[in-house]
C-alpha cells in the first residue's frame, strides 16, 4: 500500500521538479510556494498544509498532486497514483528512497498572501461565468464605462473579472488569486471592498507567463481595463497588469515580473509618483527594461 502522506509530502519538497515532469518548462514561478501553468497561467498551483495542490481557472476544478498527474496523463485515479509514486520515490510497501534532493526556495521577508480557498476560488469562477455568460450586461457595463464589452467578456473568461449580485445590487468583481474586490456606486458615492479575502498582488499577475516579454503595470484594475482597450496588449506576448492601489505594492513584485520589459503606468498625482518611485527602486536591475510613461495627467 501506498503511503500517501510521505507521497505528498516528497512531492511537495520538490514541487518545482514534479512541474517540470508534467509540464516542462511551461510553468512560472508566481511567489513563494506558488506557481503558474498553461494559457495565460489559467492553472494555479500551490502548497498548502505540506502539500502540493492545483486549481484551474478556466474551468473552475481543481485537487491534489495526484489528481494533477491524471489531469495531464490520463488513465485512472489508481494509475495515476501508483505513477506519480513512482516518480517519488514512494513504493507500494510503504517503503521509500531517496529522490534527488530539490533547490531550496529563497527566503523572502514578508509571507506571501494566502490563496483563496477551494470554495472562494469556486465562488469567483461562478461570478466570472455570470458575466461572461451575458452580453447585454457585458454591453451596459462597457457604455457606463466608457470601455469595449469584448474586453470585458474576455477578462471574464479568463477568471480576472466577475458579476456578484447581493441585497445591494450588482458590482463589478476583479477576482485575485487572495480575494475579491468588488466596487459599486451608490448614491452617487464610489465604494470599493473586498468581497472574500484581500488584494496582496497584482491583478492579473498569474498571466505573466515565461514568453511574456512586456508588461504594463497600472494603478488600480479600471485603469488596466482602459490601457487594453487602447490596444496595450495588441501584441501577443504582452499583458496588462494593476496594482490594487498607489499604496499596495505586492510582496511578490520582483518575482512576478523579474527578466520583463516593464513599464510603470501609474497616475501622475503625489500618491502615483511616489509608488512609482518605489517600484523603480526596488525593480531596478531585477527586470529587462524599466520605463514611465504617464496614464493620467
Amino acid at each position: 500500500m501506498i503511503d500517501t502522506a510521505t507521497l505528498h509530502t516528497r512531492i511537495a519538497s520538490r514541487a518545482e521538479d514534479y512541474l517540470r515532469e508534467l509540464f516542462g518548462d511551461s510553468f512560472k514561478t508566481a511567489g513563494a510556494d506558488k506557481w503558474r501553468v498553461g494559457k495565460r497561467g489559467s492553472l494555479a498551483v500551490s502548497i498548502q498544509d505540506g502539500a502540493l495542490v492545483y486549481f484551474s481557472h478556466e474551468d473552475g476544478t481543481g485537487g491534489d498532486d495526484v489528481a494533477l498527474w491524471q489531469r495531464e496523463r490520463g488513465g485512472t485515479a489508481g494509475e495515476a497514483l501508483h505513477a506519480a509514486a513512482a516518480w517519488a520515490g514512494v513504493s507500494d510497501n510503504g517503503a521509500t528512497h531517496a529522490p534527488t534532493p530539490a533547490p531550496r526556495l529563497p527566503k523572502i521577508e514578508k509571507p506571501a498572501p494566502a490563496p483563496m480557498t477551494r470554495e472562494q476560488f469556486a465562488e469567483a469562477h461562478a461570478m466570472s461565468r455570470r458575466l461572461a455568460g451575458d452580453d447585454d450586461l457585458c454591453d451596459r457595463i462597457a457604455k457606463a464605462r466608457n470601455w469595449q464589452a469584448q474586453t470585458l467578456r474576455d477578462m471574464a473568461l479568463d477568471g480576472a473579472l466577475g458579476w456578484h449580485e447581493d441585497k445591494d445590487g450588482g458590482k463589478l468583481a476583479f477576482v485575485y488569486e487572495t480575494g475579491i474586490k468588488v466596487r459599486w456606486k451608490k448614491d452617487g458615492e464610489r465604494i470599493i471592498r473586498f468581497h472574500t479575502g484581500n488584494a496582496a498582488q497584482l491583478w492579473r499577475g498569474w498571466m505573466i507567463l515565461p514568453t511574456t516579454r512586456k508588461v504594463y503595470v497600472t494603478e488600480g484594475e479600471t485603469d488596466a481595463i482602459t490601457l487594453i482597450d487602447a490596444g496595450a496588449e495588441t501584441e501577443a506576448d504582452s499583458l496588462v497588469v494593476a496594482l490594487p492601489s498607489a499604496s499596495t505594492l505586492p510582496p511578490d513584485l520582483v518575482a512576478a515580473l523579474s527578466g520583463c520589459e516593464v513599464v510603470l503606468c501609474l497616475d501622475h498625482d503625489k500618491a502615483g509618483l511616489e509608488a512609482t518611485k518605489k517600484m523603480e527602486a526596488l525593480l531596478s536591475g531585477k527586470v529587462r527594461t524599466l520605463k514611465r510613461w504617464r496614464m493620467n495627467p
